[in-house]
């Protein structure tokens, strides 16, 4: 009779076994999300300083160069970008670029279209204008006029009492 017991003992050790493989997997998981919750953590303050610091606006940056900055790689970062901005490394890059663009055109009146475009590591000045025109509708040229040019018309037409 205890040698009918053995088989019937193997198999509640072996169910026993596998329930509790089972409930540690499941135990490893989320421990996987959150690792992948870091590493996004990671990435996103690390552009958020990149950023801040206006290292975008260097001419000629390849997505190597900037997952080297990161410390990351060019798989991962392309990825973060696609997933979570939803654009690719060059239109995240160019509307960097653009942006900073845009505001130096509104707070430096003096400062030329090429100067603009130079400055924020546009590659040339016809790349520039063609992105501008197709982001914004109008030509850099256009668009500033439409954001200074009120000011400038209200100087204008009211001249101080003198």
């Amino acid at each position: 009779s205890g040698f009918a017991i053995y088989p019937c003992y193997l198999f509640v050790s072996l169910l026993n076994y596998a329930m509790h493989f089972e409930k540690e997997a499941q135990g490893r998981q989320p421990s996987a999300l959150s690792r992948q919750q870091k590493k996004n953590r990671k990435i996103e303050t690390d552009i958020r300083q990149w950023t801040s610091e206006k290292r975008y606006m260097k001419s000629q940056l390849t997505l190597n160069d900037v997952a080297h900055q990161l410390h990351t790689n060019r798989t991962y970062l392309s990825q973060y970008l696609n997933m979570e901005l939803n654009m690719p490394f060059g239109t995240w890059l160019s509307q960097l670029r653009l942006n900073e663009a845009k505001q130096m055109l509104i707070d430096e009146p003096s400062l030329s279209i090429t100067e603009a475009a130079q400055t924020c590591g546009f590659s040339s000045v016809s790349n520039f204008s063609h992105l501008f025109s197709a982001l914004e509708g109008m030509t850099p040229q256009q668009w500033r006029v439409s954001k200074n040019g009120k000011g400038l018309f209200m100087v204008m037409n009211n001249p101080p009492d003198g």
